[in-house]
């Protein structure tokens, strides 16, 4: 049993908005750990995050890696760049999308050079999460804590070790802390991007 410190305050009721969003990625039964509590892949996930209306108001597609190819971060260009990529959720979730296809990944100093300092968030999801999702426990790592980079050994600990926040359509004004008393770690879920309605265990 792993301790629970649950910080809450008060929050007002706020819905959002998603178009479409698809992955047709199909990830090998290797990477099931990687699903969260509605089954979806990390390459879903990833999807339907960055297709919110703040950051993709048209719509977000994951389409599968050709051989020898790495999914990457945005370009120079500034309409690729935005705060759901420019978040370590988006890199450790799109990274797990390239290893469940059995390719590589790249750091997260790559992923996120092209980023604005004031885009960039650290172990959490800034906007809105829409209510047909679940971000789970291992996408919150700090990829700095892994030489800066995605650790599919650590995130699958995690994936063992932690609960799966089911998330609803809400924005709130509170955090959520799980800290692990067997991993050298804390993970901070939540500042003012979640709200959970309960949870499971993995």
């Amino acid at each position: 049993m792993f301790p629970l410190v649950l910080l809450v305050a008060a929050f007002t009721l706020s819905f959002s908005t998603t178009k479409a969003q698809t992955s047709d990625v199909t990830c090998s039964s290797g990477y099931d750990w990687a699903r969260n509590s509605g089954w979806q892949t990390p390459c879903m996930v990833a999807a339907i995050l960055e297709a919110v209306a703040a950051c993709n108001p048209r719509g977000y597609t994951i389409h599968p890696l050709s051989p020898g190819n790495r999914y990457s971060g945005p370009t120079a260009d500034p309409s690729t760049q935005n705060a759901c990529i420019c978040s370590t959720v988006m890199y450790e979730l799109v990274s797990a999308c390239g290893a469940c296809q059995g390719a590589s990944w790249i750091g997260w100093d790559a992923w996120s050079a092209n980023c604005p300092s004031n885009l960039i968030t650290i172990s959490y999801y800034s906007q809105y999460i829409p209510d047909n999702t679940a971000i789970p426990a291992w996408a919150f790592y700090n990829p700095r804590f892994s030489g800066g980079s995605y650790d599919p050994v650590v995130a699958r600990q995690i994936a063992g070790k932690f609960i799966y926040l089911l998330i609803v359509g809400l924005r709130p004004t509170w955090e959520v802390e799980l800290i692990s008393s067997n991993l050298d770690m804390q993970i901070i879920l939540g500042r003012s991007g979640m709200s959970a309605r309960h949870w499971s265990r993995t």
